[in-house]
């Protein structure tokens, strides 16, 4: 597998360690969950307030600019910190998991993580200026940059297909919200362009992605 591709996956998150949380009969956290149990008080909502005060439409196409990118990973070698003060016990959690020994500890472990790994998340969105959808839309170009098209032909033949489908919807009347998210659902590839910038900042992408993370979060904000 190539680097970029590693990074692609680590970037996304795993499921190993909330996948443990499952064997003890809790269902993964989103982030609205995430939100109310978070903690943080005025200054965890009042660094939301300003990541999200920054205005984010999703760019027609879909590219990732490299300025917003270098804050993309300013936000993760925060996240990052967070990884590392919890790594030998995740990996420790990660192992029973796998072995189908999971502790009621390991509960407490990964939802003590996770409170901490999304404070330092909302916190650093906060700092570098970046809304949760912006955030969330860089994230799924990485996701694509792995399970999206790769063959031309197929990639121009699936936006063919998508473009067709976005103009019956506007044709019907449909919503803005209601298309953006027909949009949305059939982009099935991220552009070259995109899978470039990636290659040039892999080093730093790959240095703080955190593969046995839950460090994407559903449920709340989403790209557009």
């Amino acid at each position: 597998m190539k680097a970029w591709k590693k990074v692609a996956l680590g970037c996304a998150g795993g499921t190993i360690l909330l996948s443990a949380l499952a064997v003890t009969g809790l269902v993964a956290l989103g982030r609205a969950g995430l939100r109310s149990m978070a903690g943080g008080g005025p200054a965890l909502e009042a660094a939301r307030r300003e990541a999200n005060s920054v205005r984010f439409s999703r760019p027609s196409n879909n590219l990732v600019s490299e300025d917003r990118l270098k804050k993309f990973i300013a936000v993760r070698a925060t996240m990052f910190e967070v990884y590392e003060k919890y790594r030998p016990e995740i990996e420790a959690v990660a192992a029973r998991a796998e072995a189908q020994a999971v502790e009621a500890a390991d509960l407490r472990t990964a939802l003590s993580f996770s409170k901490e790994l999304h404070q330092a998340e909302i916190g650093a969105l906060g700092r570098e200026k970046m809304p949760e959808a912006e955030y969330a839309f860089i994230q799924q170009q990485l996701q694509l940059s792995i399970s999206g098209l790769t063959d031309p032909e197929e990639v121009a033949r699936a936006a063919k297909r998508a473009e067709e489908e976005v103009e019956k919807a506007e044709k019907m009347g449909l919503s803005r919200e209601t298309v953006d998210t027909i949009r949305r659902g059939m982009q099935l590839s991220t552009p070259p362009e995109n899978i470039a910038l990636f290659k040039k900042y892999e080093t730093y992408l790959q240095r703080y992605a955190m593969p046995l993370a839950a460090t994407r979060f559903r449920g709340g904000a989403q790209p557009r």
